[in-house]
């Protein structure tokens, strides 16, 4: 089942930093490190109605192993296209 970031975040115990991959259309070499989470209290607050969670995530993208980009933030981190890898 796919999940967002987010949801991947929970699911490990909010531990940062974690690697993921867009199921789409990346590489397998491909992923991005999530460095840090920024969840709203208005977020929360859905989540605990909800069961759902969104925010913002930054982090290191990588293409193909090589380290393209420091410190931006995900793009569509709250889609539910997304594989924690390890």
């Amino acid at each position: 089942m796919l999940k967002n970031v987010f949801e991947l975040w929970l699911e490990g115990g909010k531990v940062l930093p974690f690697k993921v991959r867009h199921t789409g259309f990346w590489h397998p070499s491909s992923y991005f490190m999530v460095k840090r989470i920024a969840i709203s209290a208005k977020n929360w607050d859905y989540f605990a109605l909800k069961g759902k969670i969104y925010g913002l995530a930054f982090g290191d993208m990588y293409l193909r192993g090589k380290l393209v980009d420091v410190d931006i933030g995900l793009a569509n981190a709250g889609c539910y296209d997304w594989v924690r890898v390890e």
